[in-house]
């Protein structure tokens, strides 16, 4: 599914604007990620979310900095930038009920793409993602039930990024940037990328910030 149009002139805005800040600022680091939720979600989630997306992308030196996306014209310098829509209710689906886990695959989140080309939007299917994870929930402490629901957010958060960043529509083997995540792999202790996909987010952050190497002149 695309964006609908309001928020895609709101994009072109965007990247124009992150495009003429790397020109005036060539070493930015850090990279705005804008989020909406179509239903608020609490802070607990939020933060857990938060907190994940930056653990698994931090081994790549990026730095984010979260905002909402209706403050989107009030932000300061960055140096690229991606917008997640977060579909749906954010939290517990009793409904799905504790012994229901289906085989079949779920969408989890999409990101489209236009011509070839990546688009920094993602949607995430939060509904989804609550309905999907709902038997494994149940059985948690219900302290600690945001908490991981917030962290498997962050990592489907972080396999989109990953499309978004690195300008693919690949998939790996295994590990975040893996085609399908089951629950064990969503409410793991750790769940990361493999090497391969934090050299790309390196050479992002490296292009990013004016590091990487140039080539030598010739004489």
């Amino acid at each position: 599914m695309f964006p609908a149009m309001g928020t895609f002139m709101l994009l072109a805005a965007l990247s124009f604007a992150a495009s003429a800040l790397a020109s005036e600022h060539p070493t930015p680091s850090s990279v705005a990620l804008f989020v909406d939720f179509e239903h608020p979600a609490s802070a607990a989630i939020v933060s857990s979310m938060e907190t994940e997306v930056d653990r698994i992308l931090s081994p790549s030196g990026l730095q984010f900095e979260w905002h909402a996306l209706s403050d989107a014209q009030k932000t300061a310098a960055f140096a690229d930038l991606a917008v997640a829509h977060f579909k749906g209710v954010c939290g517990m689906h009793p409904e799905s009920g504790t012994g229901h886990r289906p085989y079949k695959p779920v969408t989890l989140a999409t990101t489209p793409v236009s011509d070839g080309h990546v688009l920094p939007f993602t949607e995430i299917e939060c509904g989804t993602i609550g309905r999907y994870l709902e038997p494994d929930l149940q059985v948690l402490p219900a302290r600690d039930r945001d908490a991981a629901l917030g962290r498997a957010m962050g990592r489907v958060l972080a396999h989109e990024l990953y499309h978004i960043f690195g300008g693919t529509q690949k998939h790996a083997a295994r590990g975040v940037a893996s085609a399908y995540h089951s629950r064990d792999e969503l409410l793991a202790p750790e769940f990361n990328f493999r090497e391969e996909e934090s050299d790309m987010f390196r050479s992002f952050h490296d292009r990013i910030t004016g590091m990487a190497p140039q080539p030598e002149s010739t004489r």
